[in-house]
């Protein structure tokens, strides 16, 4: 580790105090992760969590859309060099405490993540976000760099840090692969929002057996557990015909008890409905952490580390909301069994994982601007 040359808040503004506390939580993991690498970098980040306002407060017109940003005012004066937030909304309350910061620190360094860019389609139905559209124009007068998972140079007038999303790939067990000598096991792990596009899965799963599929395949469904409605539109789906008892849901697991069904696992899926909210590039935490694991995997919108060069331990599907092609998905497996060994197929995938997706390298960027040793 570095010495530690500056002190930076890291400003979390959470709709769910679970997504800070729960150990399955994708959030919680990535920003363990970031500020990990940021203190090993040598600056040293202190977590803040802020949660959000009443909805009724956050309706009125000139009411803060997410925080109360006065009350961090002095802490940030008095403490640190600067600022790392995961962005929401902008509003005029935002605007204002850049500005009374600037005033009183013009070094303090001001830095804002997109987690998912572009968001407008995604947001569009909110009202929040006509608000955001509205003040985000001006953050350029405030704010020194806009962490982007693109390849756009600039976001509304900000010079952009392009990166991607990282993981700290020693703190996954990679999984032993298992011979396919008893049928085909697939897993999905996530919160099972509507861009996870869980749907597809199931109904591709139904319609192979609908269409005579011989095969047996199994699918295990880790997560969802804060979705609670759309498990339970899973399950409906799940208990038609001849897939009700090859799907299998187990709410959220972590540890030995998720590595377990990675270990059973064959396959895994990544989001498929991310074209859902307009994102056409993904750069999701989940892809990373079955790169990780060392298991091949399906997937629809392109990957961001997959753009150089294609990478045959994924399966990209179509983009849209066809059921996902189960005899495609038995060909591509097969295809992978007739080239490799197992191990080698899991060593291979992990190794690929630690040279493309490592968070520290992911987060260098960052920490060499907070530092000044930006080219």
């Amino acid at each position: 580790m570095k010495g530690i040359q500056m002190n930076i808040a890291y400003i979390i503004a959470l709709t769910d105090t679970n997504l800070l506390t729960s150990e399955s939580s994708g959030i919680k993991k990535k920003i363990d992760w970031q500020v990990s690498a940021l203190n090993r970098a040598g600056v040293e980040t202190h977590i803040i969590k802020k949660e959000i306002l009443p909805k009724v407060k956050r309706a009125f017109p000139f009411h803060s859309s997410i925080i109360d940003w006065y009350g961090l005012l002095e802490d940030m004066v008095q403490k640190y060099d600067g600022m790392y937030h995961r962005h929401v909304y902008t509003d005029y309350h935002m605007l204002s405490f850049f500005k009374k910061l600037k005033k009183i620190k013009p070094d303090f360094k001001i830095i804002l993540e997109l987690p998912t860019y572009p968001y407008d389609q995604e947001r569009r139905k909110n009202l929040l976000y006509y608000r955001d559209l509205i003040y985000r124009k001006y953050l350029y007068k405030y704010v020194d760099r806009i962490v982007i998972f693109d390849k756009k140079k600039t976001v509304w007038g900000i010079p952009a840090i392009q990166t991607h999303n990282g993981i700290d790939i020693h703190s996954v067990n990679i999984k032993r692969q298992k011979q396919r000598n008893d049928g085909l096991d697939i897993c999905m792990v996530g919160d099972f929002e509507y861009w996870h596009g869980v749907d597809r899965l199931l109904q591709g799963f139904f319609d192979y057996y609908e269409d005579d599929g011989t095969e047996d395949i199994r699918i295990h469904l880790v997560g969802g557990v804060s979705n609670a409605q759309k498990v339970e539109e899973y399950r409906q789906l799940a208990s038609k015909g001849l897939i009700k008892d090859r799907v299998f849901f187990y709410g959220n697991l972590v540890g030995e008890e998720l590595d377990h069904v990675y270990d059973i696992c064959h396959l895994a899926v990544a989001s498929l409905g991310r074209h859902r909210t307009g994102v056409m590039i993904s750069s999701e935490i989940k892809t990373r952490e079955y790169m990780a694991k060392g298991i091949p995997f399906i997937y629809s919108t392109e990957i961001d580390v997959f753009r150089d060069a294609h990478e045959d331990f994924a399966l990209q599907i179509s983009i849209d909301d066809q059921p996902v092609k189960m005899k495609d998905v038995l060909n591509f497996y097969n295809g992978l069994v007739d080239k490799y060994q197992c191990d080698e197929l899991s060593n291979r995938i992990r190794k690929f994982a630690e040279d493309t997706v490592s968070i520290d390298q992911v987060m260098k960027p960052v920490a060499d601007y907070y530092l000044m040793m930006e080219e």
